[in-house]
């Protein structure tokens, strides 16, 4: 951005959707670049994540960013019309069957006679770097993306949660719904009844990524709810996908807890996040994370869970079939293209 300013390029707001599109065009205008050598250009020397289309008159260009970070998959409906979305469910809803990831630093240009795919520039091809909490909490379920289906990895979290777990309960309850299925997982290798004793109101957004303190407070209030007369004198088996600040896992324990509940036992299917994601999520800075701040005795005691764990990192790296091929920043700090955590 401070190259283009110092060029004059103007920018009216800080989105990095915009020095995208004006770099592109930057580099289109004033050095004569085609479009395609343009992209590769900002792929070679932009560094993040970034599932992009960029749209001229006559054209449509699909790309992604060299670690293919983030999803992105595209296909044809039956009349022939080319859909690009950031999840494959997007594409399954309108009725395409076949569909394809957009590959690491790949471009495709699509126009009036069909797609091309233009080969890669990158002098060296960096290794992939999926983000491993895709498959944790931010895609749905019914996606299949990095080559895998995102619920049965899911599943895979909570079977192998279940075997560390020397624990016994009445029931396995979800965090709904992100934690539905490794919820699932967990409940049939301990061979635990899988209950759904919290309602979720899927009017309200998420709340661990609010701004503020008293809307994420007053998100979890409006968000869940327990079913009448459900936990009174049970033991309970909590099965949440991770721990941010803390606070919504907080309410929820004290939630179940006033419904009647006589222990509420917490199991995490990831390990502890320590790292903010500087890859497209809006987490808050390590210095806010409850990982960095408290140990785990006192997170149990501050959420006021009966037992509380998490799924160590090398257990959920046997969850999927190329681990090698994942970003893990937020649990070890290890970031695609040696980007360091300052702030930690």
């Amino acid at each position: 951005r401070a190259e283009l300013e110092s060029q004059g390029v103007y920018f009216a707001s800080d989105n990095d959707g915009e020095l995208i599109a004006k770099y592109i065009v930057y580099q289109v205008e004033k050095n004569n670049m085609t479009i395609p050598e343009a992209i590769c250009k900002m792929m070679s020397e932009v560094n993040g994540a970034y599932s992009s289309v960029l749209a001229t008159r006559n054209e449509l260009y699909m790309f992604r960013d060299p670690h293919s970070i983030r999803p992105m998959v595209w296909g044809q409906t039956e009349n022939g019309s080319y859909v690009v979305a950031s999840e494959s469910c997007a594409l399954n809803i309108l009725g395409i069957k076949k569909f394809q990831e957009v590959d690491s630093a790949e471009i495709i240009r699509i126009d009036v006679n069909g797609h091309e795919v233009i080969d890669k520039h990158m002098p060296i091809m960096p290794k992939k770097s999926h983000c491993i909490f895709e498959h944790v909490y931010f895609s749905r379920p019914d996606s299949y993306h990095f080559g895998e289906r995102v619920f049965k990895v899911r599943e895979n979290i909570g079977g192998n949660l279940a075997l560390l777990d020397s624990v016994d309960a009445d029931m396995v309850i979800p965090v709904p719904d992100s934690a539905n299925f490794i919820a699932l997982g967990y409940s049939r290798m301990k061979k635990i009844p899988y209950e759904m004793g919290l309602i979720r109101n899927h009017y309200v957004g998420r709340t661990f990524i609010a701004p503020e303190q008293t809307i994420r407070d007053e998100g979890v209030q409006q968000k869940f709810n327990t079913l009448p007369l459900f936990f009174e004198g049970r033991s309970v088996i909590l099965v949440d996908d991770s721990i941010v600040r803390g606070t919504t896992i907080r309410n929820l324990i004290r939630l179940i807890k006033d419904a009647g509940a006589k222990e509420v036992h917490l199991r995490i299917g990831s390990p502890q996040v320590k790292h903010s994601c500087y890859y497209g999520i809006d987490t808050p800075d390590c210095k806010k994370l409850i990982a960095n701040l408290k140990t785990l005795e006192e997170i149990k005691e501050y959420i006021g869970a009966d037992s509380l764990l998490h799924l160590p990192l090398e257990e959920l790296k046997k969850t999927v079939n190329c681990p090698q091929d994942y970003c893990y920043a937020c649990f070890d700090g290890d970031y695609p293209a040696g980007r360091k955590d300052d702030l930690c």
